[in-house]
């Protein structure tokens, strides 16, 4: 089943506590505008072990953006402080994540929570997130790392 024929199951609390178990297969889930993020949302409680998410730009209007990490560059948080905020830190609720993608997405500042919510985190791609700031000993919370992948993305360490 899909992750939306599986929340649309969500009728009896019986059938809520086994969509709540149950694993979801790599699905290629894909938060690019606000009502997927808004289902993101709702899949982080009902859903949690959903294992494959790509997180990109919302929307095209370019009004919308996930919160502010820490040490953002203040220049970004000044130009984009009216803009529609959305928590980042739901992501972290799938703690059965095998496959993250971060393409474009509009991030600013450290997200700790991206690098050490994950344990079995196999695939990691992250790409053109220019406000993103990251460390490549972020990597080594993810034993089970077994792909990385990023272009466009500026990172410390070495």
């Amino acid at each position: 089943l899909t992750p939306q024929q599986i929340m649309h199951a969500r009728v009896c609390r019986k059938w809520r506590l086994a969509a709540r178990n149950t694993t979801v297969p790599m699905t290629g889930f894909k938060v690019d505008c606000a009502r997927q993020y808004n289902a993101m949302e709702a899949m982080a409680t009902s859903l949690p072990n959903l294992q494959q998410i790509e997180l990109h730009r919302l929307d095209s209007s370019e009004e919308d953006k996930y919160n502010d990490g820490e040490d953002p560059y203040t220049a970004e948080a000044a130009r984009t402080a009216l803009h529609i905020t959305h928590d980042i830190g739901i992501v972290s609720n799938f703690t059965k994540l095998i496959d993250l993608t971060i393409c474009g997405a509009p991030l600013n500042g450290r997200y700790p929570i991206l690098f050490n919510s994950f344990p079995l985190l196999e695939r990691l791609e992250i790409s053109n997130c220019n406000g993103l700031i990251w460390h490549l000993n972020d990597l080594a919370n993810f034993a089970s790392l077994k792909d990385f992948h990023t272009e466009g993305t500026p990172v410390d360490g070495n």
